[in-house]
């Protein structure tokens, strides 16, 4: 960089250095928060993993998780659409028949609910 003569470049150019500089270590960063290897469910005896029901497996997982699972039933409002946030906080669910609910998943919170007149198509 000691070379180029035009000061404005030079500078620009050392900006941009530290801005790649800056991404490298965010991305090492991130990568510790990536899991490791994906969730799979197996049986040991041969019965098929289809046969499993969610009963099953709340009795087979650890105790942190059983105290996040949750029943929600959604059965006035037609059939529900889901999307969840980029980083899997906030939960969108959009009903056929005009039902919007925002949840904060990680909370279990209901953050806000509107139910509107009109026909849900896509979230």
């Amino acid at each position: 960089l000691n070379k180029i003569r035009n000061p404005k470049f030079r500078e620009t150019l050392k900006n941009k250095e530290k801005i790649f500089k800056q991404a490298a270590i965010e991305s090492v960063r991130s990568e510790l928060l990536l899991p490791s290897s994906a969730g799979h469910l197996s049986s040991s005896d041969g019965t098929p993993t289809w046969k499993y029901t969610q009963k099953d497996i709340q009795k087979q997982a650890n105790i942190l998780t059983q105290h996040k699972i949750f029943s929600l039933s959604l059965n006035d409002y037609g059939a529900y659409k889901a999307r969840y946030s980029r980083n899997g906080r906030h939960l969108l669910l959009g009903g056929s028949k005009g039902h919007l609910a925002m949840m904060d998943w990680h909370k279990s919170n209901l953050i806000c609910e509107v139910f509107s007149d009109e026909m849900v198509h896509d979230i």
